[in-house]
């Protein structure tokens, strides 16, 4: 049971981690 909430933990992570990090990469190629 533990391990498969860490397992969902890690793939919310990873999703929300693909998410945001094009957004982050286009704020740092153009600053405001």
């Amino acid at each position: 049971m533990l391990h498969t909430l860490a397992l969902v933990h890690i793939r919310t992570y990873g999703e929300l981690l693909q998410a945001v990090l094009p957004g982050v990469i286009a704020t740092q190629s153009y600053p405001f």
